[in-house]
């Protein structure tokens, strides 16, 4: 219950206001105040503890670049961001917030390094799928002369995220642009099975190793 929790935190905060742990009690009232959905209240308290809880400050920046997103205030989420050091262990999710304030902002360029940065840096990350469908659109967005590169980007959800929410939404996006691309030769379906395969979706996995063997294309080595 955050609602509750805040509560708590918040009075705390107040009555004890000589505290040794006041500043800690601060952070994790803004912390409750942001999970419960009080954006406003939230930022408020983390930007005041950006200055008086230096020891925590990459956190009070990324939580309230993180509200700040939650209100709509892309240029507040990227001001918040600015000072942030690209060793601070809050690098992989400012990353994601700046490259998601900058394609709020419109700026495609921009958000498109972004979220290509973040997969450069993370390729490994269990937030691949979105970043990726994210950059996808991106690219998208700057003409129909990048729809090549964009096809590229959803064809790869398509490909190794079948059960994921945005791989799905890939396949969504290219069936209203370019259906045909979703008829994958014999190399892009083994990988979707094996996907599958690894997902414990053994009946789809093999339906898609059965028409990887129908479409060819397969090197015999």
């Amino acid at each position: 219950d955050w609602e509750a929790a805040g509560r708590s935190f918040l009075r705390y905060v107040e009555t004890h206001r000589k505290a040794k742990d006041r500043s800690q009690a601060g952070f994790l009232a803004a912390v409750a105040l942001l999970r419960g959905g009080r954006n406003e209240e939230a930022l408020a308290r983390f930007d005041a503890l950006a200055a008086s809880y230096p020891l925590l400050a990459d956190y009070h920046r990324v939580y309230g670049a993180r509200a700040a997103l939650a209100l709509g205030r892309s240029e507040a989420v990227l001001s918040r961001l600015e000072p942030l050091p690209a060793a601070s262990v809050l690098d992989g999710e400012a990353r994601l917030l700046r490259a998601e304030a900058l394609r709020r902002l419109e700026r495609h360029g921009e958000a498109e390094q972004a979220f290509r940065g973040y997969l450069e840096a993370y390729p490994t990350s269990w937030r691949e799928p979105e970043a990726r469908l994210r950059l996808a659109g991106e690219i998208e967005a700057q003409g129909p002369a990048r729809w090549a590169e964009a096809r590229g980007q959803y064809l790869e959800l398509h490909t190794r995220f079948p059960t994921d929410s945005f791989g799905r939404l890939a396949a969504e996006r290219l069936l209203a642009v370019e259906p045909a691309a979703l008829s994958l030769a014999g190399p892009g379906r083994i990988a979707r099975g094996l996907a599958l395969f690894r997902q414990n979706r053994n009946a789809d996995a093999e339906a898609e190793l059965r028409q990887a063997l129908a479409a060819g294309g397969l090197d015999p080595e």
